[in-house]
């Protein structure tokens, strides 16, 4: 995809479990095909026809703070925005389908916040607190429309250095 940073289009053929509403498996796409608007259309012009998973970590420290970042000018989507601790997407791979005891989700929190954060994580901390359904608009060509696993984990003094391809900034906040 020529036009955006080479750390992100590299990531865009990554495949996503797409699901219905009820967060059924239908099957699966690619991280592009699952964010562009090119579907039949959704609401108020909106062109994702189906949701696909996704999750949403919210990591505290030792002080109940939770870690926030600002995502990177290189993004995608929601380039410099400020967002949860680390959000994405599990993999359409059977470890990351597998949502017993949330195990899927948990696996994705934990290589994405190794990936973004430089900050690994112990899958038994993680705690997944519920599920939402929602769309979002990014821009005139990109949406997310996402099941999104709502993921919590606390640890004491964390300490990372981001990757800057995909953390411009960040701040604990209580």
């Amino acid at each position: 995809m020529s036009g955006f940073h080479k750390s992100q289009s590299d990531q865009l053929g990554a495949t996503l479990t797409v699901v219905d509403e009820n967060d059924n498996i239908i099957g699966e796409t690619t991280k592009l095909a699952g964010h562009e608007k090119a579907h039949e259309t959704f609401g108020e012009g909106r062109h994702i026809q189906h949701p696909h998973r996704a999750f949403s970590l919210f990591l505290f420290n030792e002080n109940n703070e939770l870690l926030l970042q600002q995502r990177s000018a290189e993004k995608i989507t929601f380039p410099n925005l400020w967002t949860n601790s680390v959000c994405s997407h599990p993999t359409h791979t059977p470890d990351e389908i597998d949502t017993e005891d949330y195990k899927g989700p948990r696996l994705a929190a934990v290589r994405r916040t190794a990936f973004e954060l430089n900050l690994p994580l112990d899958l038994d901390s993680l705690h997944c607190g519920a599920r939402i359904l929602y769309y979002a608009d990014a821009d005139t060509r990109f949406a997310e429309y996402e099941i999104d696993y709502i993921v919590f984990a606390k640890m004491n003094s964390p300490q990372f250095v981001p990757n800057p391809d995909e953390v411009m900034d960040y701040a604990f906040v209580a």
